[in-house]
């Protein structure tokens, strides 16, 4: 049926009732006249969701004419347009009322069906849930799902992933948070991060964290960007992130390599590998003899309880990087804080690990780290000066692997960096990737073209100079800070 869409406008000032040509007989011919007349209806919703779409208030005056169609008992198709005066939703006609508010519900549906297929691939959105605490407040039954997902997932295997770090750092920082995603009533996802007034995030550990990323099951379609949206994250800097998802792939600026030494195979196969690349192992352990013949025996201590030895690592780390006019993180008040929580923590899923090496009754160098079910993963190597001829840091390193295979670790974490006991130890590397994901492109533009530049000036003759004086302020600052 031809019908003239100028005479049934919806913005027409005048009363029309017409009455369209009668229909044939034809049963099929009705049919297919009922189909019309429903997509017509249909149409006339479409206008009224486009002109609308939920941003008419209350109380504020319209003048729209609304028209329905419908299928008469006759086969005749009657098109009543019918003016309001107020809101649409109070038409006059009660046929049209309820017509156009079952189009609406159904438009309304269908986009909140589509927003959720975007996080999920569901079509009821009321199925995911996402919620943000303190990290100080995970529960047993949140650490539970953590850990349960951990261990499901190869990548985070590291204890950086653990929830027990998350719950370290809510404990000395307070900006510390973690996004809970749940669908069906089980947790499927968690994001730890520090979060600003200004609704940015960075993530949770800063310094401390050398692995980054957030724990969600394998089959389960995470989508970062979403979820930033739905807990009002405006923006998230990430470094070290880890798990390869697609949004990170495409906002990582930069990609590093951070060493690891694999003893999956046992101390001995490593050994041999090694030897054909390096000789570092080799002389390492020359020096493990001879300090034990000038000293006496050499004896590592993996879980050392003592609170002190950590303060004297503390001690000669901190010189180390005044005598080379390096910057200090160890400096920030939280993060001695954080080493002393995680040291009081010991179970078989997570443990902060104090080692020590003693020469006889002599301290010689510590270590504190991190470790998982079967990854140990370190944060801070010292060793005291006056040993420094037989190489204490590597003997430390050499000792602690001999003996991985007996504490269950199977793999040592040394994060990225290019410090030569890792170059030289190094039997495999884990890529590590940094940049922005930003609401506003004009932001991540601009950090697109800082991280150029300084990348770019790294690369060249004025890489290193640069990098001393950049260090060198950071030192002086720390200084007066």
């Amino acid at each position: 049926m031809a019908v003239d869409k100028s005479r049934t406008t919806p913005r027409t000032q005048q009363h029309r009732n017409i009455e369209a040509v009668q229909a044939d007989a034809n049963p099929e011919k009705s049919a297919a006249m009922s189909q019309s007349a429903s997509s017509l209806t249909r149409s006339w919703a479409k206008f009224y969701w486009e002109q609308s779409n939920s941003r008419i208030h209350p109380g504020r005056q319209r003048d729209l004419t609304i028209a329905y169609v419908e299928p008469t008992d006759r086969g005749y198709l009657s098109i009543a347009p019918t003016r309001t005066h107020s809101h649409p939703l109070a038409a006059q006609n009660t046929i049209a009322r309820h017509t156009m508010d079952r189009e609406i519900r159904r438009m309304r549906a269908a986009k909140a069906s589509r927003s959720c297929r975007r996080l999920t691939h569901t079509t009821d959105c009321t199925m995911l849930k996402t919620r943000v605490i303190a990290a100080r407040d995970l529960t047993p039954d949140h650490a539970n799902s953590w850990r349960e997902i951990q261990d499901e997932h190869p990548l985070l295997s590291s204890p950086h992933f653990s929830p027990e770090i998350a719950k370290i750092f809510g404990s000395v920082r307070p900006d510390s948070a973690v996004c809970i995603v749940e669908q069906d009533g089980q947790h499927v996802g968690f994001l730890p991060f520090h979060r600003d007034s200004q609704s940015r995030a960075s993530c949770i550990g800063r310094h401390l964290s050398d692995f980054q990323g957030a724990v969600y099951r394998p089959t389960f379609d995470w989508n970062t960007k979403e979820i930033l949206r739905r807990v009002k994250i405006k923006r998230l800097n990430f470094t070290d992130w880890v798990v390869p998802e697609r949004e990170f792939q495409a906002a990582a600026l930069v990609t590093h390599q951070a060493p690891h030494i694999d003893l999956s195979q046992g101390f001995e196969a490593y050994r041999i590998e090694r030897r054909q690349h390096t000789r570092e192992l080799q002389e390492g352990l020359r020096k493990t003899r001879k300090i034990s013949r000038d000293t006496g025996p050499l004896r590592l201590e993996p879980y050392c309880e003592d609170k002190k030895v950590l303060s004297q690592m503390l001690k000669w780390k901190a010189s180390q990087l005044k005598s080379n006019s390096q910057w200090n993180a160890l400096r920030i008040p939280w993060t001695d804080s954080a080493f002393h929580a995680a040291m009081d923590i010991r179970t078989p899923a997570f443990a902060g690990m104090l080692t020590a090496l003693w020469a006889g009754d002599q301290l010689v160098a510590a270590t504190m780290g991190i470790r998982s079910r079967s990854v140990l993963h370190g944060w801070v190597i010292a060793y005291a000066p006056e040993f420094r001829k037989y190489s204490p840091g590597l003997m430390l390193i050499l000792k602690l692997a001999q003996q991985c295979e007996s504490l269950g670790i199977e793999r040592i974490d040394m994060g990225r960096g290019d410090e030569f006991f890792k170059t030289s130890f190094a039997s495999g590397f884990t890529e590590v990737h940094d940049g922005l994901i930003d609401a506003d492109p004009l932001n991540v533009w601009l950090h697109n073209v800082k991280v150029h530049v300084r990348e770019s000036l790294r690369n060249t003759w004025l890489g290193r100079p640069l990098k001393t004086i950049v260090e060198r302020a950071r030192f002086a600052t720390s200084r007066t800070a």
